[in-house]
C-alpha cells in the first residue's frame, strides 16, 4: 500500500501525533459500542522528525471545509475569497465604529463595547449574509452523490462523523476550529487537521475559546430536515455515555 504525506516544516509535530493517538483510542472505544460513531472519526499518521519538521500523511481527495465553502458560494479560489471576506470585515467595523486607530487598543476596547443599537445592526447584516450563504456543504453532498440513497449514506456518514469530531474534540480540549481546519472526505466524513491548540490551551488565547466545540448552523445544514440537534443529541449522549464506562479508560 502506497501512503503520501506532506513534510511539514517550522512546527513542533509531537503534539499533534499524541492527540491522533488518543483520537485512535476514543474511535476504537466507540466501535465496541457506537459502531457508526467510531468507525467516522478518522484518523492519520503524524511522524515527528524533531520539534521542527514532520511527516503528515496525507489524507486523499479530502478538501478544506473553507474552500468548497468559497466555491459553493461562488467566491471562487480561496485567496480571493479570504480577500473579500475581510474588505467586508473592514467595511462593517468602518462603519459602525470608525476607523480604527491601529496603534491603540482603544479600537479593541470598542469593539467589545458596541452600543446595543449598533450590536443590532451588525448582528442584522450578519443574518443576511448567514441567509445568502446556507446549505453550501449540502449542495457539496448532493453534487457528489450519483443518487438519492448515495447521498443518504453520505449524509448519514457525515452525521456520525459530525458527532465523532465534536466528542472527540471536546475530550482532548481542541481548539483553533476555523473552517481551513477541517477537510471533508468524499464520503461525507469530517477529519481533523492542525492539532496544535490542544488540551485546552486555547482558553488561555488573549481572546479565549469558551465553545465545546464547533457546530455552526452551516455544519447543521447537511442534517436537514431530518433536525440536525436531535441526531447530534442522540449521537453524542451514546458516545458519551460509552467514554465514561470503566473499560474505555484502558485504550485512553
Amino acid at each position: 500500500r502506497r501512503l503520501n504525506f506532506l513534510v511539514k516544516g517550522g512546527e513542533d509535530l509531537r503534539n499533534d501525533a499524541r492527540v491522533e493517538a488518543l483520537f485512535e483510542a476514543i474511535s476504537t472505544t466507540l466501535k465496541g459500542s457506537c459502531r457508526g460513531v467510531g468507525a467516522a472519526l478518522r484518523t492519520y499518521a503524524v511522524a515527528p522528525l524533531s520539534p521542527r519538521v514532520g511527516l503528515v500523511e496525507w489524507v486523499p481527495a479530502s478538501p478544506p471545509v473553507k474552500s468548497i465553502l468559497l466555491r459553493e458560494f461562488g467566491m471562487g479560489d480561496s485567496t480571493k475569497g479570504e480577500a473579500l471576506w475581510i474588505r467586508a470585515q473592514r467595511s462593517r467595523d468602518d462603519m459602525l465604529l470608525g476607523a480604527p486607530d491601529k496603534a491603540s487598543k482603544a479600537f479593541t476596547k470598542k469593539r467589545l463595547r458596541a452600543k446595543p443599537q449598533e450590536a443590532s445592526q451588525a448582528l442584522f447584516a450578519a443574518r443576511k449574509v448567514l441567509d445568502a450563504t446556507s446549505g453550501g456543504l449540502k449542495r457539496h453532498l448532493e453534487k457528489l452523490s450519483v443518487s438519492s440513497e448515495a447521498f443518504l449514506a453520505k449524509r448519514r456518514t457525515y452525521a456520525y462523523s459530525l458527532a465523532a469530531t465534536c466528542a472527540a474534540g471536546y475530550v482532548v480540549g481542541l481548539g483553533d476550529r476555523h473552517l481551513d481546519n477541517f477537510l471533508l472526505s468524499g464520503d461525507g466524513a469530517l477529519v481533523h487537521i492542525d492539532l496544535g491548540y490542544s488540551f485546552g490551551t486555547g482558553a488561555l488565547l488573549p481572546v479565549p475559546e469558551l465553545i465545546p466545540f464547533r457546530l455552526t448552523r452551516e455544519l447543521e445544514a447537511p442534517l436537514e430536515p431530518v433536525g440536525a440537534r436531535r441526531v447530534l443529541t442522540s449521537h453524542l449522549e451514546s458516545t458519551f455515555r460509552t467514554l465514561r464506562q470503566p473499560r474505555a479508560r484502558a485504550p485512553l
